[in-house]
């Protein structure tokens, strides 16, 4: 008992000498690991270090999150970003972590909560920051598909307005629908995907269910409608309806890629 007591003290003042001479080097040692890019290093030292500093600071903070976030941890980069924006205490601090969290959360496509942080930042924001904040809730909007906010906010920053709004005009026209292409393909096999120019997927689409109805019909003649019905209609009901969902989310992807090139061509037109 007595040796355990006389551990723990020797224990105690070790953590005390650390935290009273030595934190400082350590923070110095693991600044010259992220500058090197050695950010697995660094964060081990860092956390060290805000684990036994009395009163860390938002940089000390900060600092870890830059390091998460070079290491592709997200999620932990925005948990270290939150705990200094809990002590910062100016609005371009606080201004800046806002814009570091929301560019994590579109990163990994979380617009809603991207959307969130930006309306926050921009009411605290200085006049040179709101023409990033605009841009970043103006492609967040768009990504979420909703258009008019996302037309707002890049009008605040692009100078050729009716260049944009042509732009804009472009969403209007719903080619490719993706309720179309189902439906299409559901009553006549193969004809969502030509809707949608995929002739190779239309034909194969087309002749295998054809081949199907012919062996249905040949199986009807040869034994009876029950013995078809049973052993061919399921397997005809399931390529219709699988190609009709595929033709439905190849419609889903053509959309999100065209809206992908307008979202280029809009920010493209935000440099010029």
């Amino acid at each position: 008992m007595k040796k355990l007591i006389i551990i723990s003290i020797i224990t105690f003042t070790n953590c005390f000498l650390f935290k009273a001479q030595d934190i400082e080097q350590t923070r110095s040692i693991a600044i010259n690991y992220y500058n090197d890019n050695d950010f697995t290093k660094s964060t081990k030292l860092l956390e060290r270090v805000v684990f036994f500093k009395e009163n860390p600071t938002s940089e000390d903070f900060i600092l870890i999150a830059e390091c998460k976030a070079n290491l592709n941890d997200h999620k932990s980069a925005i948990y270290y970003y939150n705990l200094a924006l809990n002590l910062g205490k100016s609005d371009i601090l606080k201004t800046n972590i806002y814009l570091k969290i929301a560019h994590l959360l579109i990163l990994n496509e979380q617009y809603n909560e991207a959307i969130e942080i930006l309306l926050i930042s921009e009411k605290i924001a200085y006049e040179y920051e709101l023409e990033r904040i605009n841009f970043l809730l103006a492609s967040s909007y768009f990504l979420i598909g909703d258009h008019s906010k996302s037309n707002l906010y890049f009008s605040r920053i692009v100078n050729d307005l009716n260049k944009l709004s042509e732009i804009f005009a472009s969403l209007n026209k719903k080619y490719p629908k993706p309720s179309t292409a189902f439906w299409l393909s559901t009553v006549f096999p193969g004809m969502g995907q030509f809707y949608l120019g995929d002739v190779k997927d239309g034909l194969n689409s087309l002749l295998l269910n054809a081949a199907l109805t012919g062996i249905f019909i040949y199986t009807a003649k040869e034994s009876s409608f029950v013995t078809a019905s049973l052993s061919i209609i399921p397997w005809l009901h399931r390529f219709i309806s699988g190609g009709a969902k595929n033709a439905e989310l190849s419609a889903i992807k053509k959309r999100e890629n065209k809206n992908r090139l307008i979202l280029k061509k809009i920010i493209n037109l935000c440099y010029e």
